[in-house]
């Protein structure tokens, strides 16, 4: 997703765009559309949609729905697409149901799917499946919010999607997520000498030997097929949690709870957790914080694109489920209808959020993709000599593009509040910064090639 940064200059630029000049065309609604640009398009239309000739514009309608449907913006979608429903646009019905779906109106989300897939689906199709598939999330829906466990949820931050899992506070016992060298989230015991890394559909674990070094991963034999994301152990030791996209989720990634078998040599088939831990949004990386018995996990439900909201719930092994459907519930619409207390938990999350995240320096393997299946764990795995300097090269392009990305950041940040007079300048280096950063990236992906094909050439693979 775009960073939250980026994304708020893209308005900034793209609102100067539309105050300027005519509207886009219709033509050129589609173009951006169909390159996945939703927010430009978003943008642009905007600016136009008050418009009497773009407002009753059934076609303009749907295409405006379906942008803010793709941009998450749900609530808002709802009326652009019934209008255009209502003028006879096909494409606003699918859009429409999805957008039933993400606001928990299940019923009618079904009911409008089914009759998009009847009238306009061929059977086997490609859409047809498609169709199928959001039935299938709605039916599981309808059930979960039957389902809502009685959790309090005390806080919710609003942190970068790029580093949120780094931010949460854990316990000094509870171990903690890290990111890799690759980029991506593992974790890391409290002891340093233990390590969770999910690759595609696996979760892998290393350990420390003896000797203090690191024993090649082993795949841990967990029943569920889908990728896989942000492995975290309890301090138990047995209870493993994880995101995953499955056949049975409610939609996007949710999250799963495993533990060992009765033989410790596997994995219980995982269970599905309860709303309002998951729900048709995107939810990543729960971690516990024993000390304090609360629990953190993200979502991008409520987020603005780039960003995540990170919850802090109580853990309550004896919460019980609470009656009948409970869609706001499963949402979180409002953190107080949670509550058992009138006046809050104010004293219990200060004290979570009062210490800093672990900064502990710990070694841990990081992952050096070389191929499908080969990847390495460090400089000394490199057999070509050249291999190993175009790799250390390519680190030195990252660190460059990660300072010019910060630079970038702060100055869009400063751009919002700065005076009309100094914001022709500011657009102007942050264009040349953005064009350093292309630059680099390229270089990035160049280098990375480079160094992969030597190793592979070295190794006769």
């Amino acid at each position: 997703m775009i960073r939250f940064a980026k994304y708020i200059f893209s308005i900034l630029v793209a609102t100067s765009f539309s105050a300027t000049s005519t509207a886009a065309s219709l033509q050129e609604i589609k173009t951006l559309i169909d390159s996945a640009k939703y927010q430009k398009a978003l943008v642009i239309m905007r600016g136009v949609m008050d418009k009497p000739q773009y407002g009753k514009n059934g076609e303009w309608n749907k295409y405006y729905g379906q942008c803010l449907c793709l941009t998450g913006n749900y609530t808002e979608a709802v009326a652009p697409l019934q209008f255009a429903q209502k003028t006879g646009r096909s494409g606003a019905i699918y859009y429409l149901a999805i957008v039933k779906q993400h606001l928990y109106e299940f019923d009618e989300a079904a009911e409008l799917i089914t009759l998009y897939k009847k009238k306009y689906c061929k059977a086997g199709s490609e859409w047809d499946l498609r169709c199928d598939s959001i039935l299938a999330r709605c039916e599981q829906g309808k059930n979960a919010v039957e389902h809502v466990k009685d959790y309090i949820i005390l806080d919710s931050l609003t942190l970068p999607e790029e580093s949120f899992a780094q931010q949460y506070r854990l316990g000094p016992e509870a171990g903690r997520f890290v990111s890799s060298l690759g980029g991506e989230i593992c974790f890391i015991s409290a002891l340093g000498d233990y390590q969770l890394r999910a690759e595609g559909d696996t979760i892998y674990e290393t350990s420390l030997n003896g000797n203090r070094e690191w024993e090649e991963w082993r795949a841990l034999n967990i029943p569920l097929a889908g990728k896989k994301a942000y492995p975290y152990l309890r301090s138990d030791g047995e209870t493993l949690l994880f995101a995953a996209i499955s056949d049975d989720g409610l939609g996007g990634w949710d999250l799963y709870s495993t533990t060992r078998d009765a033989d410790n040599t596997g994995w219980y088939a995982p269970e599905r957790l309860p709303m309002p831990l998951n729900s048709q949004y995107d939810d990543l990386a729960l971690g516990i914080d024993e000390t304090h018995m609360v629990g953190w996990w993200a979502t991008n439900r409520n987020a603005t694109p780039g960003w995540v909201t990170v919850y802090l719930y109580q853990l309550d092994d004896e919460a019980g489920y609470l009656e009948g459907a409970q869609p706001d519930r499963g949402r979180i619409v409002s953190l107080a209808r949670t509550w058992r207390d009138s006046t809050g938990y104010a004293d219990l999350v200060n004290e979570c959020l009062a210490s800093k995240p672990s900064q502990r320096k710990t070694t841990y393997t990081v992952n050096i993709p070389i191929s499908d299946d080969l990847t390495y764990h460090g400089e000394s795995d490199f057999v070509s000599t050249q291999a190993r300097e175009a790799y250390v090269l390519s680190l030195s392009i990252g660190e460059r593009l990660s300072t010019v990305e910060k630079e970038t950041d702060d100055l869009r940040t400063r751009y919002h509040d700065a005076a009309p007079s100094k914001r022709k300048v500011m657009r102007q280096i942050i264009l040349d910064l953005e064009f350093q950063e292309q630059n680099l990236a390229a270089q990035l992906a160049k280098k990375q090639k480079e160094y992969r094909n030597l190793e592979i050439k070295a190794r006769g693979k």
